[in-house]
């Protein structure tokens, strides 16, 4: 009986903790010179304040002073009202690149490493090891080595970005899966190999490149003959490992180059920081799309594609990448700051307006007659998109040109052609890429992110929007078209341009989108629902069209 007595005594005790916890954290704020996180008022004109002082955001010390402030009164980011989330995080991320000091991961070190049969001893003043790619005795390369071990190896042409060697576009990527070591290790790496270039590549036109490279792994001997009479070989190699994690925790990412000098066999470590690498990688993991993987109507009928054995290599290894890193959004390492805290090296919900918003910033509210609202969106009309000076056409040609013009990229020119036909409705339709870049399933696309990234995910490889252009290897049966596409070109050109035309005027909005969040609670018959999954707007509303029809507000 007693210890019933004990447990009722024990339930109520918890309970009124649990009740006060709001009460007492709202009663620790005011105490602390700070609004209650229950007093909406006060919490707006106080952001309201911090926006639009004169020497913020440009002043790292008045950063600073946000970040402490915000944390003195509430606890951290966890605890601050949700209505400063937003300012919370843009002030974070502006603060850990002042002063930020690297902090390593757990088994960060060998995270980095090579795996340990392609480790070279001491390639650096750190005394990190370095990487080669072969075995002497006997001999095998890094691709006879990881078919032996039962690693995915496949070998592709880049169109764009993929590799750092000026003089070559094929490339070869070994998938390391952690399971598969001896001992086994909780991280998997992707190996990124450079390879020669094929001789005929050097003179080609895009339209005639092989997409399967046909040199092998350069030999020692190849590599010293450089300083000699030797041609030169291919000088980086790139490691990207990503730790799963265990369920619930976030992935994590590493980037790391290995590059050597002329005449050297081995590569040198140069452990690269994200910040270096984001506006490429704003997933962490990049799917390759290279050449003859998704393709043209025209270079299917050159016969530029991918065999399918070949085909189904490449979307294995891109869906290993999806698996490890579980379909998120991964961690990019972390920082102690000035402060003594640790936070993340880039706070990616911070990063400002984003490119292709569910809720763009630039919108109208209008009453109707029922009393409700309905919220507008200028950018995703058929005057903005199709009307006179509409964005559609704002650039008729666009070059998408490999980033050292090499031969399997160096054509990626889209013209408008006046005579396919254009529907407005589909451009404004896939303007919503917030839908997947959240930073949940995908990282947001914002003023960080390579415009031409954007640019061939659109253009060139064409797996955005999603689910949009489908391959030869794609389709249900052979009776159905090669390559199908939803969208034609001169659609996906209007939507690069009208996605431009709309980011020039979200990032002129950067206090609107700080400050977008309301920090009062709704009531349960307001206008506003739940914001959408990218956070780019509280309200919601129907979205209209110039044509007359409305649809609920995405």
């Amino acid at each position: 009986m007693r210890n019933n007595k004990r447990e009722k005594v024990l339930r109520l005790v918890i309970w009124a903790g649990i009740l006060a916890a709001p009460a007492n954290a709202a009663l620790a704020a005011e105490n602390a010179g700070c609004p209650s996180p229950n007093d909406a008022s006060a919490l707006t004109a106080w952001r309201d304040q911090i926006v639009t002082s004169a020497n913020w955001p440009a002043s790292d010390n008045a950063i600073a002073s946000t970040i402490k402030k915000l944390d003195d009164c509430y606890g951290g980011r966890k605890k601050i009202p949700a209505c400063f989330g937003r300012l919370y995080d843009y002030a974070e991320q502006r603060y850990t690149r002042s002063s930020g000091e690297p902090v390593k991961a757990e088994n960060e070190l060998n995270m980095r490493r090579p795996p340990e049969i392609f480790r070279a001893p001491n390639t650096s003043s750190s005394g990190e090891p370095g990487l080669i790619l072969f075995q002497k005795e006997p001999y095998k390369d890094a691709e006879q080595i990881a078919k032996e071990n039962g690693w995915p190896v496949v070998r592709y042409k880049s169109r764009h970005s993929g590799g750092f060697d000026q003089e070559t576009a094929s490339l070869l990527m070994i998938h390391v899966p952690g399971a598969k070591r001896n001992p086994p290790v909780d991280y998997d790496q992707y190996i990124n190999i450079a390879l020669p270039a094929d001789p005929e590549d050097h003179m080609a036109a895009q339209a005639n490149v092989a997409p399967i490279p046909k040199q092998n792994i350069p030999r020692p001997e190849q590599y010293v003959a450089e300083n000699g009479s030797g041609a030169p070989m291919p000088k980086t190699t790139t490691i990207l490992t990503v730790r799963k994690g265990k369920p619930g925790e976030q992935p994590l990412v590493l980037f790391n180059k290995f590059s050597r000098f002329s005449g050297e066999d081995a590569f040198r470590p140069n452990h690269e920081s994200a910040l270096n690498c984001y506006g490429c990688h704003p997933n962490g993991m990049r799917a390759i799309a290279p050449l003859g993987f998704s393709l043209t109507e025209d270079e299917h009928q050159r016969g530029q594609e991918i065999p399918p054995d070949m085909w189904k290599v490449i979307q294995d290894m891109n869906a290993s990448m999806n698996l490890n890193q579980r379909f998120t959004l991964p961690s990019f390492g972390n920082v102690r700051t000035s402060d003594g805290k640790i936070r993340p090296l880039l706070n990616v919900n911070g990063l400002g307006p984003l490119v292709g918003p569910l809720r763009p910033l630039l919108r109208k509210v209008s009453s109707v007659p029922d009393g409700t609202k309905k919220i507008s969106f200028p950018t995703r009309t058929k005057t903005f998109i199709d009307g006179p000076g509409g964005c559609a056409k704002q650039e008729k040609e666009i070059n998408v040109p490999d980033i050292f013009r090499r031969a399997a990229g160096s054509n990626n020119n889209y013209k408008w052609n006046d005579q396919l036909p254009f529907d407005w409705k589909k451009v404004s339709k896939a303007m919503n890429c917030a839908s997947c870049h959240n930073n949940e399933v995908h990282g947001a696309l914002n003023g960080t992110t390579s415009w031409s990234t954007i640019q061939f995910k659109v253009l060139v490889d064409k797996s955005m929007p999603l689910w949009a252009h489908r391959n030869p290897a794609e389709r249900a049966s052979a009776s159905d078209p090669a390559v199908q596409d939803t969208l034609n070109l001169n659609e996906r050109i209007a939507l690069i341009n009208c996605l431009a035309a709309e980011f020039n005027e979200e990032k002129t909005r950067e206090k609107e989108w700080l400050t977008e969040q309301s920090c009062r609670k709704p009531a349960a018959n307001a206008e506003t629902a739940n914001p959408p999954a990218d956070g780019s707007a509280e309200g919601t509303g129907a979205f209209t069209t110039e044509q007359g029809s409305s649809t609920p507000a995405q």
